[in-house]
């Protein structure tokens, strides 16, 4: 009885261990895009000077987009329930 119990536990803790990973691995992508996205076109326009009204003006909308989704990322998250991060990633 107590080898079954302890077999059950083992497994059921292998298989959150295995949820873990998977969450932590679509976090990791969802923000990596987002947070590339924030960085490269923040460095254009602080390096280029050669950039017209038009671009500044596309690539500042291109970062506060990323920087919107990453904040939706994060109050998801927040709330430690893996499950709402989920059904709301797709916004």
């Amino acid at each position: 009885m107590a080898e079954r119990a302890a077999a059950e536990a083992a497994a059921h803790s292998e298989a959150d261990n295995m949820a873990k990973e998977r969450l932590k691995m679509e976090i990791s992508h969802d923000v990596r895009t987002p947070l590339n996205a924030v960085v490269g076109f923040a460095e254009l326009l602080s390096e280029s000077e050669e950039l017209d009204k038009e671009s500044k003006l596309s690539y500042g909308k291109i970062i506060q987009e990323n920087a919107e989704q990453l904040l939706g990322i994060y109050w998801s998250f927040h709330d430690s329930n893996p499950e709402r991060y989920s059904m709301n990633r797709n916004r």
